[in-house]
């Protein structure tokens, strides 16, 4: 509430029945602090930066036959060869330094057969991978390459946004390899089709504000715990 007669002007603050008085100068400290507060809230409710998906993770009982189809059929770099506690952990990088990543646990079963997208039921997490070739050429020659090396692949299939073909590797990781047939920019032009969506998806695509804690208490202690294998990276 504010009251003010001529040039003196006093702002009263009610808190749990009590109220206390700015003078003229309190209220100007009091303005910056609301200012401040503001920016800090519209910082702490910036969307955070993701520059990207950093690796996949999977387990594999066989490494040589995965390196063997990831790197020598597929054509990716071996960037990462570990031996930890819990046994070998390797990695192959795709352009743009996203990581897949394998550990090898003997006793790791091959998963069992799952069409991609096809409904299941109880506990479940992983559906498939998708990777994205730059061409359709690239697309045909890939999909002649593991009819010829015999690996299962499906017939080229027209989903609109993108071409796909779909297979498994030699763990039984279900894999989609893709190109765009058209470029739309999802980010700036969402395509939202879904005939009944929930009121939450009604909000709209941007972050809506005010749902999760703003006031972020940073005083606990932050402790990080040195992995195995920070001294391949950082001896």
């Amino acid at each position: 509430m504010v009251s003010g007669f001529g040039a003196m002007c006093y702002i009263i603050i009610y808190k749990g029945g009590n109220q206390s008085v700015l003078k003229p100068a309190q209220i100007r400290q009091h303005r910056i602090l609301n200012k401040q507060i503001f920016f800090l809230k519209q910082l702490i409710m910036k969307p955070f930066e993701f520059s990207g998906i950093h690796h996949t993770a999977f387990g594999t009982s066989n490494m040589d036959k995965t390196i063997e189809y990831w790197r020598d059929l597929l054509g990716l770099k071996l960037a990462i060869t570990f031996k930890g506690r819990e046994g070998k952990q390797y990695a192959f990088t795709l352009p743009g330094g996203a990581l897949i990543y394998f550990f090898e646990w003997p006793d790791v079963q091959k998963m069992p057969p799952k069409h991609h997208g096809q409904p299941v039921k109880g506990p479940f997490h992983f559906d498939h991978l998708a990777l994205e070739l730059n061409t359709l050429n690239e697309l045909q020659r890939l999909q002649d390459q593991l009819a010829e090396s015999l690996f299962p692949v499906s017939d080229m299939v027209d989903h609109g946004f993108i071409y796909a073909i779909y297979t498994f590797d030699p763990n039984g990781i279900p894999l989609e390899f893709n190109c765009r047939n058209h470029n739309f920019d999802f980010e700036r032009q969402p395509v939202l089709a879904d005939p009944d969506p929930s009121t939450i998806t009604r909000e709209g695509v941007d972050p809506v504000p005010g749902k999760w804690p703003e006031d972020i208490d940073d005083q606990f202690e932050r402790v990080i715990f040195e992995g195995e294998d920070r001294h391949i990276f950082r001896p």
